[in-house]
């Protein structure tokens, strides 16, 4: 698989001689970093095709002396250390650089990301704590365009005290799974990617730090997958349209005619008064009176 990447030109060119590339499985192994990584078969179907890229950024902790700077990319190479004033120092500083390359894989598949160097030499102001490394996809067809994904590095410095290149040697490594937390969507799929581990012969065989043995440069790379982790819900059904209310007006009642029976006048509580006469007749009657009483006294004077 080495040559046939090689023929590719998706490798790096790495040293004539490259006891610090193969001391990358010795070194897990002394350190009880032998975890080897199980490679999926080929996913079938979906196919995924672009370039890749990718730029460092600065520690939490960083150094005077650390900075980056681009190197056949953009912020594509960190550079850390001191080695004036330091008679026990090699000449040389420390980096590390992320090469991208194109690519070609399926779900789930194993593919190269990109190629490392790590020199590592014995150097004064270091960094210390965890420092990004932000890997772009620049995907080819589908509609996907360019996709980002950020993760955590960190590096193990050794203490030098053995005297052994390979012991003394520090060590790259993913600060957490190595999952991004970034995803992209096609379809109704929901994609991230994942770091597998770092290789020296091709992706054959996976490991879980990449070591640089002290005062050397050494040159892996970078195994990742996309992978499905989900998929987006589908809208829900639209609620059939309720059946319209129709209000048929109710008939206009036919009230019958209300027959009201003639009142009677009530009958008086009293008699009916007596008639009143005339003044002319009181008159007379009074005149009358008045000629009779006349008349009945003078007869009893006559007597």
């Amino acid at each position: 698989m080495l040559a046939s990447l090689m023929a590719q030109g998706r490798l790096l060119k790495r040293l004539p001689i490259l006891p610090t590339v193969a001391s990358m499985v010795a070194i897990a192994s002394i350190t009880g970093v032998n975890v080897i990584f199980d490679r999926p078969a080929q996913a079938q179907g979906l196919t995924f095709q672009g370039t890749t890229s990718g730029q460092w950024g600065m520690p939490s902790n960083s150094s005077g002396s650390t900075f980056l700077s681009n190197n056949g990319g953009v912020n594509n190479r960190l550079t850390w250390g001191r080695v004036d004033n330091c008679p026990g120092c090699t000449t040389f500083t420390n980096y590390v650089q992320y090469d991208g390359l194109g690519f070609q894989t399926g779900v789930g598949s194993t593919f190269l990301l990109g190629n490392l160097s790590y020199r590592n030499g014995s150097i004064w102001d270091s960094f210390d704590g965890d420092f990004p490394l932000g890997i772009s996809l620049d995907f080819t067809g589908l509609g996907l365009g360019t996709q980002n994904f950020s993760f955590l590095f960190n590096i193990f410095n050794s203490p030098n005290v053995t005297g052994n290149a390979v012991v003394d040697g520090d060590r790259l490594r993913f600060s957490n799974s190595g999952i991004s937390s970034q995803t992209f969507t096609l379809g109704d799929t929901i994609y991230n990617l994942r770091l597998i581990g770092f290789s020296s012969d091709g992706g054959n065989s996976l490991v879980s730090e990449f070591n640089s043995p002290e005062g050397t440069t050494a040159y892996a790379s970078l195994f990742g997958q996309i992978q499905s982790i989900g998929s987006i819900a589908p809208p829900p059904a639209p609620s059939p349209s309720p059946e319209p209310i129709v209000i048929v007006p109710s008939p206009e009642p036919i009230i019958p005619p209300i027959e009201i029976p003639p009142v009677e006048a009530p009958e008086a509580p009293w008699e009916t008064p007596p008639e009143v006469p005339e003044p002319q007749t009181i008159l007379g009657m009074i005149l009358g009176v008045g000629f009779l009483v006349r008349t009945k006294l003078e007869k009893s004077l006559r007597k």
